[in-house]
């Protein structure tokens, strides 16, 4: 959830009261970036639960959260502009998209690296490029490579090396 738990204390202990046969469970989130409160639940039938999950979607308003959205990324994209009300965007990344495509019709992927330095951008276009690297050579590791600074932050290196993991990135460092 995007909100923090103390705030969603009221509408919780209303679902709580409304499914006694379902535990939850409510996590605030102290470092996460993409949700302030994790919420669980847990029953003996998964009717239960999906009535309970009917009903705090719409008490709740709960945002989707993917911990693995590197795996079937093309499958998710598509879904997500599917269901995407912003026309601009929606062209954008299809055009990126088509972009990639045509890379890989044109190239072996042995013969197609993505820079990658761990900014915002950097990590839109390796997640697109991933996505279709992975639809058409499942299995092969896209190679990316980094031009490392002299100095740099030890956070900037750990998102990195969590990322060229995730994403089982064949990474060169120059």
């Amino acid at each position: 959830f995007p909100a923090d738990e103390l705030s969603l204390t009221t509408r919780l202990n209303r679902l709580v009261k409304s499914h006694p046969e379902v535990t939850f469970g409510s996590y605030p989130s102290w470092s996460n970036q993409y949700y302030k409160t994790k919420i669980t639940l847990e029953a003996v039938s998964e009717d239960l639960i999906e009535a309970a999950k009917t009903e705090m979607k719409d008490l709740m308003d709960p945002i989707s959260f993917d911990p693995n959205p590197m795996e079937l990324s093309y499958d998710k994209i598509q879904k997500f502009l599917k269901h995407c009300s912003d026309d601009n965007l929606v062209r954008v990344v299809e055009k990126s998209l088509e972009i990639v495509e045509e890379c890989f019709g044109k190239y072996e992927p042995d013969a197609v690296s993505v820079c990658f330095n761990g900014g915002k951008d950097c990590i839109v276009m390796l997640h697109l490029v991933h996505a279709a690297h992975q639809k058409h050579f499942p299995g092969k590791k896209l190679k990316s490579f980094y031009i490392s600074e002299k100095k740099t932050f030890s956070e900037v290196d750990s998102f990195m090396d969590k990322t060229i993991s995730r994403y089982n990135l064949d990474n060169k460092v120059y």
